[in-house]
C-alpha cells in the first residue's frame, strides 16, 4: 500500500503529474472498495487522507472538479463530530480537507456549498501556525466574497 502511494508521488517528482494523478486516484478508489487499510491495518494513518487530499488537488488543477470533490467525501464522514472523539490525524487533516472542499465547490460555482466548507475550515482552524495563516486569510476572503455575491 505504501509502495503504491509513494510510487505516485515519485511520478509527480519526475514531472509526470498526469500519470501520478491517475495512479493515486486509482489506488484510492481501489482502497475504498477493498478496505485494505482497515482490513490489513496500517502503521501510517495519514496515508489515505494525505493521498486523497493531494489527488484531489491534482485533479482540481487538471479541471476534474467532480472527481476531486468525490475523493474528499471521507471528510464528511468524520465531520461534524465531537473533537474529543476525533483521531489525531482527523484533527490535523480535516480542516485542510474542508478548505480544499470549499475551493472545489467555489470553482464549480456552488457558492452555498463552498461557504459551508469554508466555515467548517475556519471553525476548526482558528489558530493556525504562522506558515498557515495565509490559508485562514484566503478562506476569510472567499467567505466575504461569497456572502457579498447575490444568491440566485
Amino acid at each position: 500500500m505504501l509502495d503504491r502511494s509513494l510510487a505516485a508521488f515519485a511520478l509527480d517528482l519526475a514531472g509526470q503529474r498526469r500519470q501520478a494523478t491517475d495512479a493515486l486516484v486509482r489506488f484510492e478508489w481501489e482502497e475504498a472498495e477493498q478496505g485494505w487499510f482497515m482490513r490489513d491495518g496500517c502503521d501510517h494513518p495519514f496515508v489515505p487522507a494525505v493521498d486523497r487530499l493531494v489527488a484531489a488537488r491534482w485533479l482540481a488543477a487538471a479541471g476534474d472538479l467532480a472527481q476531486a470533490g468525490r475523493l474528499l467525501k471521507w471528510n464528511e464522514a468524520i465531520y461534524p463530530r465531537p473533537y474529543c472523539g476525533a483521531d489525531p490525524f482527523e484533527r490535523v487533516l480535516s480542516p485542510l480537507t474542508s478548505l480544499e472542499q470549499g475551493r472545489i465547490e467555489d470553482a464549480r460555482g456552488r457558492a452555498e456549498a463552498a461557504h459551508v466548507y469554508y466555515q467548517e475550515f475556519l471553525a476548526q482552524y482558528d489558530m493556525p501556525v504562522a506558515a498557515h495563516r495565509h490559508l485562514v486569510d484566503d478562506a476569510r476572503r472567499a467567505v466575504s466574497r461569497i456572502v457579498g455575491e447575490p444568491r440566485p
